[in-house]
């Protein structure tokens, strides 16, 4: 049932972090190399049957099985909204952009058989029904343009266009989110090469802190060499308890994991 913004950024933000919490991310990770077979893994995973194919031939199925389940709950997840959030949609459609690459590819080699694509459906903006007529695939809408099948020395050409799209798409939809009110997840990179640059940080989280009082599930992350000072963090842990996530320089590689790891704490 499609509820009103509000309602519906609750209700995700308690489900999504429901699932968090049971999948292999952070030390949960470790479970998944204790599995001494594929079958065995299949098995723990999925709550179906193993397919019964070859070893080769199983690690494909369950690399595509996990990837398939992975995008039915995310749109279950955003089915929740009556308008769901052009950012929420444009990541779904980065599954149509690489999909129409495949297309291409098989279109221009003569292929008759639909390649094998990740469905987003109903937020789709390719018609896969109208396969192979590429022009009908696309038509009324943003991949109207492509309506013609290229040639095998251009694909590489026609795939920048399509990449390039696929980015803009996502940065207008980005864009869209310019105020902190009306993010989910707000990140500052800080700095320490002047004084008031570090105040203004404070000020801010002065502002969020507030906002987030009536905005529960809304997470908070600082980042950048401010964060790498050891009185600055024991300064946030103790004044601004609210803020999420906290990481310097030296880890901003682990910055999914870390987000994961907030999450799954609910801190």
């Amino acid at each position: 049932m499609a509820m009103d913004t509000s309602a519906a950024d609750s209700y995700v933000y308690a489900k999504a972090s429901g699932m968090l919490a049971k999948s292999h991310v952070g030390e949960r990770a470790r479970i998944l190399f204790s599995f001494n077979t594929l079958q065995e893994l299949w098995s723990h995973l999925f709550k179906k049957e193993v397919p019964l194919v070859p070893e080769t031939l199983l690690a494909q199925a369950l690399e595509q099985e996990a990837f398939d389940d992975f995008v039915l709950q995310y749109k279950k997840l955003i089915e929740n909204y009556s308008k769901p959030k052009e950012i929420l949609l444009s990541l779904l459609h980065g599954y149509d952009y690489e999909n129409l690459k495949d297309i291409s590819a098989a279109l221009s080699l003569g292929e008759k058989k639909l390649p094998q694509i990740q469905k987003v459906y109903p937020f789709n903006i390719i018609n896969y029904d109208k396969w192979p007529d590429l022009k009908q695939m696309t038509a009324e809408g943003p991949l109207a343009w492509y309506d013609e099948v290229p040639s095998v020395k251009d694909l590489h050409l026609v795939n920048h266009k399509i990449d390039s799209q696929n980015v803009i798409e996502l940065w207008n939809a980005l864009k869209k989110t310019e105020h902190e009110e009306e993010a989910d997840f707000v990140i500052y990179n800080t700095c320490t090469v002047r004084e008031n640059a570090n105040q203004r940080v404070y000020g801010r989280l002065g502002y969020l802190g507030s906002m987030k009082k009536k905005k529960k599930h809304m997470m908070i992350a600082l980042c950048g060499c401010m964060m790498q000072e050891p009185q600055v963090v024991e300064k946030l842990k103790k004044s601004y308890r609210f803020v999420d996530l906290i990481f310097g320089t030296h880890n901003i590689f682990k910055f999914a994991e870390l987000l994961c790891t907030a999450m799954e704490s609910d801190r």
